[in-house]
């Protein structure tokens, strides 16, 4: 009789110990399975979808707005790009027409600035950074201003 109380004193301790919750649905409950604990890890699993959903929409609504940006920051340096090459055919027309005065070296040292001016602006299609573009066309048109200057001065002598 007492292995009796033995053996089932034995297979209960066994079977409370196989009722052991974990955080593995897999293990613990009748059978190694807890629907309980599988519902918190299902619960689980779905909250931290929602969560990473939730900074994938906020990744593309920012992306978005970065490409709105530089779409925009693209078209204002083809303006400006635009905007110094006419100012640039304006000034080599002036220049063309004042060579013939008495001043003919002083025009000749702006057409040489004029055409370096040139060259670099062409250098400028090379640069990838759009911010670094409008730079250097504000830059150069600062360069162009002056030589307009110039070029003003030496037409009225």
């Amino acid at each position: 009789m007492k292995l009796c109380v033995f053996i089932c004193s034995a297979c209960l301790a066994a079977f409370l110990c196989g009722c052991e919750t974990t955080g593995d649905p897999k293990s613990g409950g009748l059978f190694g399975f807890s629907s309980s604990k599988y519902e918190e890890r299902m619960k689980e699993k779905e909250d931290n979808l929602k969560s990473l959903e939730q900074e994938q929409k906020k990744a593309e609504a920012q992306q978005a707005e970065l490409k709105q940006t530089k779409s925009n920051l693209q078209k204002e340096v083809n303006s400006l790009k635009k905007k110094f090459d006419n100012s640039q055919n304006k000034l080599d027309k002036k220049l063309s027409s004042i060579k013939n005065g008495a001043n003919s070296d002083e025009v000749s040292a702006l057409q040489k600035k004029s055409a370096q001016l040139k060259k670099e602006s062409e250098a400028i299609k090379g640069i990838s950074d759009v911010e670094k573009k409008k730079e250097e066309i504000l830059k150069l048109q600062k360069e162009l201003k002056e030589l307009e200057l110039e070029a003003d001065a030496l037409s009225r002598l």
